[in-house]
């Protein structure tokens, strides 16, 4: 059953994100259960977008203010309870009609209840209903997989329409894909798609949005976060001097 989102969405263009490289030809059988589309991904060089710029730095602390809680020595024996904000979800186009088989998809990565979610807009430019589709994610830096391969509309998105889907993922150690040391992990999540209904294949690539891994009520007293930083072990912690440090 499709489900839509009344969530708000911020369209990017294609660009922001890799191309895919699949030309919609895969074979394959419309009978259920799972579906290994990655063999067909053998080679596939689908990329990652460029990172997203740096915000800018926050103003700096006083110099006897480490955490920049805006006060100096011990902190306060009590802080106001912070209010958890919600953060907006942005959808990238990941593959464009002439890749996958006349379908243009918008994708985006958000947390609902504690569950890691892929939210995907499909809009029909090609002939054929969009009925049923299968999804496969390569191995990424996250360990994120689908918790159900299917993907079924009832009703059918038919041509000229469009169709929302959420995929709720799993977080399995099978689906990490190991980060060679001194390297940083990639955020690009790769996928391909199969139409159920044509047995076409086609494969993208979605940057993660880091922040569908945190929930939306992490924000912490400053004297809560204190006593968690005093409660790390001590042989977990790495101490430095630094030297002619500019504490303007």
């Amino acid at each position: 059953m499709a489900r839509s989102s009344s969530q708000d969405v911020d369209y990017e263009d294609e660009n922001d994100v890799a191309n895919g490289n699949g030309d919609g030809n895969g074979n394959g059988n419309g009978n259920g259960g799972p579906v290994d589309l990655l063999d067909m991904m053998g080679g596939m060089d689908v990329g990652g977008a460029n990172p997203p710029a740096p915000a800018p730095a926050p103003a700096p602390a006083p110099a006897n203010d480490l955490f920049g809680f805006g006060f100096g020595g011990d902190a306060p024996s009590s802080s106001p309870t912070p209010t958890p904000t919600t953060l907006k979800m942005n959808k990238a186009q990941v593959c464009a009609p002439d890749k996958c088989g006349g379908i243009t998809i918008f994708a985006g990565f958000k947390q609902t209840n504690g569950t890691v979610e892929l939210e995907m807009d499909f809009q029909n430019g090609g002939q054929v209903p969009i009925t049923s589709l299968a999804i496969q994610l390569n191995k990424n830096a996250f360990g994120l997989a689908p918790a159900v391969q299917q993907i079924t509309f009832n009703p059918p998105v038919l041509p000229g329409s469009t169709g929302s889907h959420t995929i709720p993922l799993n977080v399995s150690p099978a689906a990490l894909q190991p980060v060679v040391a001194g390297q940083p992990a990639s955020p690009v999540v790769q996928a391909a798609i199969k139409n159920m209904a044509t047995g076409g294949v086609f494969y993208f690539a979605a940057n993660f949005n880091i922040e569908a891994l945190f929930g939306g009520g992490g924000a912490q007293a400053a004297q809560d976060f204190i006593n968690m930083w005093k409660g790390i072990d001590a042989t977990k912690e790495i101490k430095s001097t630094g030297e002619r440090a500019n504490m303007k």
